[in-house]
């Protein structure tokens, strides 16, 4: 799965959905998404050259689509961030109050 944002993206849903899936992704460098890749997917400047050359990389290594496959990510489940985000928020009106 290949996800150019422009944007610098706060979360991206579709980044974890491609990850739980199985699928090895790739993201651009910015914002949140590349902190959830672990193995499992590869980060790159959001510009078509470097796309271009990481994605002809892959067509060129299919070994290494295999491993990035296989390997383990760090998108937890939707329930679980959900949780984490009502905890978050609990606090900070918490503190504000």
């Amino acid at each position: 799965a290949v996800f150019p944002f422009l944007a610098f993206e706060t979360h991206a849903l579709v980044v974890d959905e491609a990850l739980h899936a199985g699928l090895p992704v790739v993201v651009s460098d910015r914002g949140a998404p590349p902190t959830r890749l672990g193995g499992r997917g590869l980060a790159v400047a959001p510009e078509p050259g470097a796309l271009r050359s990481l994605l002809e990389e892959l067509l060129d290594e299919p070994a290494r689509l295999v491993a990035m496959r296989a390997a383990p990510h760090g998108a937890c489940e939707l329930e679980a961030h959900a949780r984490a985000l009502e905890r978050h928020y609990t606090a900070v009106l918490a503190a504000t109050s």
